[in-house]
Protein backbone atom coordinates (compact mmCIF):
# COMPACT_ATOMS: atom_id res chain seq x y z
CA UNK A 1 0.00 0.00 0.00
CA UNK A 2 1.56 3.43 -0.76
CA UNK A 3 2.22 5.91 1.55
CA UNK A 4 -0.15 8.95 1.94
CA UNK A 5 0.67 12.25 3.33
CA UNK A 6 -0.90 15.11 5.75
CA UNK A 7 -3.61 15.80 2.43
CA UNK A 8 -4.01 11.86 2.60
CA UNK A 9 -2.91 11.26 -0.98
CA UNK A 10 -0.36 9.17 -2.14
CA UNK A 11 2.64 9.82 -3.80
CA UNK A 12 1.31 9.45 -7.08
CA UNK A 13 -1.51 11.42 -6.05
CA UNK A 14 0.11 14.07 -5.27
CA UNK A 15 2.60 14.49 -8.42
CA UNK A 16 -0.56 14.08 -10.51
CA UNK A 17 -1.85 16.88 -8.76
CA UNK A 18 1.29 18.76 -9.36
CA UNK A 19 1.00 18.33 -13.05
CA UNK A 20 -2.81 19.27 -13.72
CA UNK A 21 -1.71 22.66 -12.22
CA UNK A 22 1.07 23.47 -14.07
CA UNK A 23 1.35 26.44 -16.37
CA UNK A 24 -0.90 26.54 -19.28
CA UNK A 25 2.46 26.71 -21.45
CA UNK A 26 3.27 22.97 -20.68
CA UNK A 27 1.24 20.73 -22.55
CA UNK A 28 0.08 17.77 -20.39
CA UNK A 29 -1.28 14.28 -22.18
CA UNK A 30 -2.00 11.06 -20.74
CA UNK A 31 0.02 8.21 -22.96
CA UNK A 32 -1.55 5.73 -21.22
CA UNK A 33 -2.25 3.57 -18.17
CA UNK A 34 -0.61 1.27 -16.53
CA UNK A 35 -1.68 -1.09 -13.44
CA UNK A 36 -4.40 1.90 -12.57
CA UNK A 37 -1.68 4.90 -12.74
CA UNK A 38 -1.65 7.58 -15.65
CA UNK A 39 1.55 8.09 -17.34
CA UNK A 40 1.77 11.32 -18.26
CA UNK A 41 3.86 13.15 -20.98
CA UNK A 42 4.43 16.71 -20.56
CA UNK A 43 5.88 19.05 -23.52
CA UNK A 44 7.68 22.43 -22.98
CA UNK A 45 7.57 24.74 -26.08
CA UNK A 46 6.04 22.50 -28.44
CA UNK A 47 4.94 25.51 -31.19
CA UNK A 48 8.81 26.20 -31.77
CA UNK A 49 11.00 24.23 -34.56
CA UNK A 50 13.30 24.07 -31.55
CA UNK A 51 16.05 21.02 -31.36
CA UNK A 52 13.98 18.09 -29.12
CA UNK A 53 15.55 16.67 -25.62
CA UNK A 54 13.28 13.72 -24.05
CA UNK A 55 14.01 13.63 -20.03
CA UNK A 56 13.00 10.62 -18.25
CA UNK A 57 12.45 9.92 -14.84
CA UNK A 58 10.67 7.34 -12.34
CA UNK A 59 12.23 4.36 -14.50
CA UNK A 60 13.38 2.62 -10.44
CA UNK A 61 9.94 3.55 -8.02
CA UNK A 62 12.58 4.10 -5.50
CA UNK A 63 14.42 7.44 -6.38
CA UNK A 64 12.46 10.05 -5.97
CA UNK A 65 15.09 12.59 -6.66
CA UNK A 66 14.63 11.98 -10.26
CA UNK A 67 10.75 12.80 -10.34
CA UNK A 68 11.46 15.68 -8.51
CA UNK A 69 13.59 17.57 -11.25
CA UNK A 70 11.28 16.63 -13.80
CA UNK A 71 8.64 18.27 -11.69
CA UNK A 72 11.00 21.74 -11.12
CA UNK A 73 11.85 21.88 -14.53
CA UNK A 74 7.91 21.72 -15.75
CA UNK A 75 7.38 24.47 -12.79
CA UNK A 76 10.14 26.77 -14.04
CA UNK A 77 9.91 26.39 -17.74
CA UNK A 78 11.85 29.47 -18.58
CA UNK A 79 14.85 26.91 -17.56
CA UNK A 80 14.34 25.44 -20.95
CA UNK A 81 13.66 28.39 -23.20
CA UNK A 82 14.90 27.89 -26.97
CA UNK A 83 14.66 23.75 -26.93
CA UNK A 84 11.51 21.59 -27.03
CA UNK A 85 11.76 19.49 -23.87
CA UNK A 86 9.67 15.88 -23.63
CA UNK A 87 9.05 15.06 -19.81
CA UNK A 88 8.10 11.77 -19.14
CA UNK A 89 8.13 12.52 -15.33
CA UNK A 90 7.33 8.97 -13.74
CA UNK A 91 7.59 5.96 -16.03
CA UNK A 92 6.86 3.35 -13.12
CA UNK A 93 3.81 4.83 -11.27
CA UNK A 94 3.16 2.11 -9.56
CA UNK A 95 6.54 1.73 -8.25
CA UNK A 96 6.80 5.28 -7.28
CA UNK A 97 4.11 5.05 -4.90
CA UNK A 98 5.12 1.92 -3.52
CA UNK A 99 8.61 2.96 -3.06
CA UNK A 100 10.14 0.06 -5.08
CA UNK A 101 12.43 -0.53 -7.93
CA UNK A 102 10.55 -2.06 -10.21
CA UNK A 103 6.91 -2.46 -11.68
CA UNK A 104 3.74 -3.76 -10.77
CA UNK A 105 5.07 -7.26 -12.63
CA UNK A 106 7.91 -7.03 -10.59
CA UNK A 107 10.42 -6.22 -13.60
CA UNK A 108 13.58 -3.62 -14.09
CA UNK A 109 11.93 -2.05 -16.69
CA UNK A 110 15.59 -0.61 -17.56
CA UNK A 111 16.80 -4.06 -18.64
CA UNK A 112 13.17 -5.58 -20.31
CA UNK A 113 13.79 -3.81 -23.67
CA UNK A 114 13.39 -6.49 -25.80
CA UNK A 115 9.41 -7.81 -24.20
CA UNK A 116 6.61 -7.51 -25.40
CA UNK A 117 4.65 -7.86 -22.11
CA UNK A 118 5.79 -4.46 -20.12
CA UNK A 119 3.45 -1.53 -20.64
CA UNK A 120 5.86 1.28 -19.99
CA UNK A 121 8.17 -0.54 -22.31
CA UNK A 122 5.57 0.14 -24.95
CA UNK A 123 6.01 3.69 -23.69
CA UNK A 124 9.78 3.66 -24.30
CA UNK A 125 8.68 2.60 -28.09
CA UNK A 126 5.87 5.23 -28.42
CA UNK A 127 8.60 7.67 -27.19
CA UNK A 128 11.65 6.66 -29.24
CA UNK A 129 8.95 6.56 -32.42
CA UNK A 130 8.94 10.48 -31.45
CA UNK A 131 11.82 10.96 -32.38
CA UNK A 132 14.87 11.74 -33.41
CA UNK A 133 15.85 13.57 -30.09
CA UNK A 134 18.96 15.99 -29.75
CA UNK A 135 19.37 14.43 -26.95
CA UNK A 136 18.11 11.68 -24.33
CA UNK A 137 18.47 12.05 -20.31
CA UNK A 138 17.24 9.41 -18.39
CA UNK A 139 17.65 10.34 -14.36
CA UNK A 140 18.45 7.60 -11.42
CA UNK A 141 19.60 7.04 -8.45
CA UNK A 142 22.55 5.19 -6.56
CA UNK A 143 22.00 4.18 -3.08
CA UNK A 144 25.32 3.04 -2.78
CA UNK A 145 27.80 5.95 -4.68
CA UNK A 146 29.27 8.70 -2.38
CA UNK A 147 28.89 10.88 -5.35
CA UNK A 148 27.07 11.82 -9.16
CA UNK A 149 28.24 9.96 -11.77
CA UNK A 150 26.90 9.70 -15.35
CA UNK A 151 27.16 7.56 -17.62
CA UNK A 152 27.43 8.85 -22.03
CA UNK A 153 27.10 7.38 -25.03
CA UNK A 154 27.62 10.21 -27.92
CA UNK A 155 28.31 10.27 -31.30
CA UNK A 156 29.12 12.62 -34.07
CA UNK A 157 30.08 15.68 -31.27
CA UNK A 158 32.33 15.77 -28.42
CA UNK A 159 31.48 14.63 -24.99
CA UNK A 160 29.48 17.03 -22.29
CA UNK A 161 30.20 14.57 -19.37
CA UNK A 162 32.92 16.32 -17.65
CA UNK A 163 31.85 19.55 -18.60
CA UNK A 164 28.75 18.39 -16.50
CA UNK A 165 30.36 16.92 -13.78
CA UNK A 166 32.67 19.70 -13.06
CA UNK A 167 29.84 21.58 -12.63
CA UNK A 168 27.78 19.45 -10.26
CA UNK A 169 30.63 19.75 -7.88
CA UNK A 170 29.20 23.30 -6.74
CA UNK A 171 25.96 21.28 -5.74
CA UNK A 172 26.72 18.21 -4.88
CA UNK A 173 30.65 15.90 -4.40
CA UNK A 174 30.90 13.37 -7.17
CA UNK A 175 32.22 9.82 -7.45
CA UNK A 176 35.79 10.05 -8.62
CA UNK A 177 36.60 6.72 -8.57
CA UNK A 178 38.47 5.16 -11.27
CA UNK A 179 36.12 2.43 -11.27
CA UNK A 180 31.87 2.78 -11.17
CA UNK A 181 30.07 -0.25 -11.30
CA UNK A 182 32.67 -2.14 -12.67
CA UNK A 183 33.66 0.42 -15.29
CA UNK A 184 36.46 2.95 -16.01
CA UNK A 185 35.70 6.27 -15.09
CA UNK A 186 37.17 9.58 -15.03
CA UNK A 187 35.86 12.80 -13.37
CA UNK A 188 32.43 10.58 -12.76
CA UNK A 189 32.23 9.78 -16.33
CA UNK A 190 31.02 6.36 -17.77
CA UNK A 191 31.79 5.82 -21.34
CA UNK A 192 29.87 2.73 -21.42
CA UNK A 193 31.72 -0.58 -22.98
CA UNK A 194 28.99 -1.77 -25.53
CA UNK A 195 30.30 -4.79 -25.66
CA UNK A 196 29.52 -6.34 -22.62
CA UNK A 197 26.99 -8.91 -23.07
CA UNK A 198 24.43 -7.31 -20.54
CA UNK A 199 24.17 -4.34 -23.02
CA UNK A 200 24.85 -5.87 -26.43
CA UNK A 201 22.16 -8.34 -26.34
CA UNK A 202 19.55 -5.36 -26.55
CA UNK A 203 17.65 -5.39 -23.09
CA UNK A 204 18.57 -2.30 -21.90
CA UNK A 205 16.88 0.77 -22.48
CA UNK A 206 19.98 2.90 -22.63
CA UNK A 207 21.37 1.46 -25.14
CA UNK A 208 18.58 0.92 -27.25
CA UNK A 209 17.11 4.18 -27.16
CA UNK A 210 21.01 5.53 -28.32
CA UNK A 211 20.70 3.06 -31.25
CA UNK A 212 17.57 4.00 -31.93
CA UNK A 213 16.01 8.02 -30.92
CA UNK A 214 19.54 10.12 -30.69
CA UNK A 215 23.34 10.81 -30.86
CA UNK A 216 23.48 11.59 -27.46
CA UNK A 217 22.39 9.54 -24.17
CA UNK A 218 23.40 10.39 -20.52
CA UNK A 219 21.62 8.38 -17.74
CA UNK A 220 22.50 10.40 -14.76
CA UNK A 221 23.24 8.86 -11.41
CA UNK A 222 22.31 10.79 -8.43
CA UNK A 223 23.65 10.18 -4.23
CA UNK A 224 20.54 8.62 -2.75
CA UNK A 225 22.28 9.11 0.62
CA UNK A 226 22.14 12.75 -0.11
CA UNK A 227 19.49 15.40 0.70
CA UNK A 228 16.53 15.37 -1.86
CA UNK A 229 17.88 19.03 -2.51
CA UNK A 230 21.33 18.06 -3.49
CA UNK A 231 20.36 15.55 -5.47
CA UNK A 232 17.82 17.16 -7.58
CA UNK A 233 20.19 20.37 -7.92
CA UNK A 234 22.76 18.16 -9.08
CA UNK A 235 19.88 16.71 -11.86
CA UNK A 236 19.01 20.35 -12.38
CA UNK A 237 22.36 21.04 -13.33
CA UNK A 238 23.04 18.65 -15.73
CA UNK A 239 19.63 19.26 -17.51
CA UNK A 240 21.13 22.98 -17.76
CA UNK A 241 23.95 22.12 -19.18
CA UNK A 242 22.18 19.96 -22.33
CA UNK A 243 20.10 22.79 -22.57
CA UNK A 244 22.54 25.37 -23.23
CA UNK A 245 24.54 23.00 -25.50
CA UNK A 246 20.90 22.50 -27.82
CA UNK A 247 19.21 25.54 -27.14
CA UNK A 248 18.30 26.82 -30.60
Amino acid sequence: MPKRGIAGLSPYETLVQRLTSLDSSVTLDILTEIAGYPIYLASLNTTYDYPIIWLNAGTHGDEPATVETAMRILEQPHRCDGIRVLVTPCLNGQGYDAGQRENAQDVDINWAFRRDDIPEIMLVKEMIERGPYAAIIDLHEDWESPGYYLYEQVRARGSLGGRITDRVRSVCPVNDSPVIEGEKADRGVIHPNMAVARRNNGDGVPGEVFRRATDHQITAESPAGLSMEARVNAHLTAIDILVETYRA
